[in-house]
């Protein structure tokens, strides 16, 4: 995971340098000392070596499933089929964004809206968390079934992103994968890094294809470079050279606009843009109230410890992110059993994190974990509960195959 974030900021850097080589602008300076001040965090965080010592790295993860593995195989195809089911309909009802030729003119309309939202929600991210469920089976009890019902859910959620056309289609579900196999068993073999960076490369080639109305290397390399390096330090480089003076030290006024946008949200109230739409407005010349739903990036540095408390607000936010995010990463490898369901949630949380980093919302990111979490496994708790009424012995919690784990403490006291 923290290797990921340290990606992210070097891609965030070479954005960067784009603007210094063009405009003169120093930006790849603030990314240059947030990524040290991260190293730092996550130095700080392994710095108790007698954290280490109660924390071993573990060899691998042992899973186990406390519920009856038929009854959730069957609840788990009701959520497939559920998802199907609104991916269809919103197909049907906006189009495919991919072959309207621009994303903004069909996929805007597709999110903005609390039930579009919850459809978005439902009808594609929570494949990825019935496929990181059929991934921790798969490899707690090696049933061909779980790994189809696996491969089956991921296709069907890469396949909807595609045809969203989202360039980040081609690498971020991958990248999930490729986290969970790792957590899992510690290590991710060379053949599946192969693998995988070749359907990486696949998917990139067909969506670049599409959006350069042929099949030109060089376009299409440019387009994906772009995206992942100059588009993400865009709207980072206008907060520090062009934004007007009002906008800077908002003093928590962005966590006040993601508070009153979920207000909103939930209570059918009209919105408010968010702190970086209103940055995305002003640097487009759009009306400052405008809300479109999709906001440019402005990063977790930018967006929250920049924009609220200036370079101390940046720097103690690289540090704490630094220091949460290893913390979490040594409690994951450190854990010898869990069960698959928090092995999913687990995995889609540090995952999750990865957008944070780059959007800098907190509560709206809180929010859609959430909403993606949730109702996947309250469905397959309610089908789980509809299909065991007939027998209910097993309906009983049990922790099958769980290996007999003693606690030991060894913190001195």
């Amino acid at each position: 995971m923290s290797f990921l974030i340290m990606l992210y900021l070097g891609v965030l850097y070479l954005g960067a340098i784009d603007f210094y080589l063009t405009e003169h602008h120093y930006t790849f300076v603030f990314v240059f000392f947030m990524a040290l001040f991260y190293l730092i965090g996550v130095r700080l965080a392994g710095i108790p070596l007698s954290c280490r010592k109660r924390h071993p790295r573990a060899e691998h993860l042992s899973l186990y499933n406390p519920v009856n593995t038929s009854v959730l195989k069957l609840s788990i195809l009701c959520v497939i089929a559920l998802n199907v089911t609104v991916i269809i309909y919103r197909l049907q009802k906006f189009g495919v964004p991919l072959l309207a030729g621009s994303w903004y003119t069909v996929g805007i309309e597709s999110l903005t809206g609390i039930p579009n939202r919850f459809l978005a929600s439902f009808g594609h991210n929570s494949l990825m968390i019935i496929t990181l469920i059929c991934y921790g089976l798969y490899k707690l009890s090696n049933n061909a079934d779980f790994k189809c019902l696996s491969i089956l859910s991921f296709s069907l959620y890469v396949a909807y992103q595609v045809l969203q056309g989202w360039k980040s289609a081609a690498i971020m579900p991958f990248v999930l994968i490729l986290m969970a196999m790792f957590y899992a068993t510690r290590k991710i073999p060379r053949r599946i890094l192969a693998g995988t960076s070749l359907m990486i490369l696949l998917v990139a080639v067909f969506i670049g294809s599409v959006w350069s109305r042929g099949f030109d290397p060089k376009a299409i390399f440019e387009l994906f470079y772009k995206r992942i390096t100059y588009y993400a330090a865009l709207h980072l480089d206008f907060l520090f050279y062009d934004c007007p003076e009002k906008y800077q030290y908002q003093l928590g006024g962005t966590v006040l606009l993601e508070l009153k946008r979920f207000v909103a949200q939930t209570g059918f109230f009209e919105k408010e843009p968010l702190f970086k739409e209103i940055i995305g407005n002003l640097r487009a010349g759009y009306p400052l109230g405008r809300v479109t739903g999709v906001a440019p990036e402005l990063s977790l540095f930018g967006g929250l410890g920049y924009a609220n408390f200036g370079i101390v607000g940046a720097i103690m936010t690289a540090l704490i992110l630094g220091y949460v995010v290893q913390r979490i990463n040594i409690a994951l490898l450190s854990r010898k059993t869990m069960n698959v369901f928090s092995f999913a949630i687990s995995i889609y949380f540090v995952f999750k994190l990865l957008g944070l980093v780059r959007g800098g919302e907190v509560l709206i990111s809180i929010e859609k974990f959430l909403i993606e979490v949730i109702p996947p496994l309250g469905i397959v708790a309610i089908g789980y509960l509809f299909w065991g009424l007939p027998f209910p012995s097993i309906l009983k919690w049990r922790r099958s195959g769980l290996p007999d784990v003693r606690m030991e403490s060894t913190c001195a006291s």
